[in-house]
């Protein structure tokens, strides 16, 4: 039996002019939008970041990783390029 959830107070409006109640965010909700997400953000950038900097190098050096492709550069004289 799971525990009955608990109901989020509404925030009491300040005066007139505002439009709706807020409802109050969890500690879990606070930190999924103040830290979490943020992090996750900056974590991808950085890493599609790094990744289109490797491009390049891999670019140049891809016949190393494939010896087929090794043994076609060897072949067609292109591994002094």
């Amino acid at each position: 039996m799971t525990p009955p959830k608990k109901r989020q107070r509404k925030k009491k409006r300040q005066s007139l002019y505002e439009t709706t109640d807020e409802t109050q965010s969890t500690p879990d909700e606070t930190f999924r939008r103040d830290f979490f997400l943020p992090m996750v953000d900056t974590a991808l950038r950085n890493l599609s970041d790094r990744f289109s900097r490797l491009k390049g190098v891999y670019d140049l050096y891809d016949f190393l990783f494939s010896e087929e492709t090794m043994r076609q550069t060897i072949k067609n004289g292109k591994l002094h390029d």
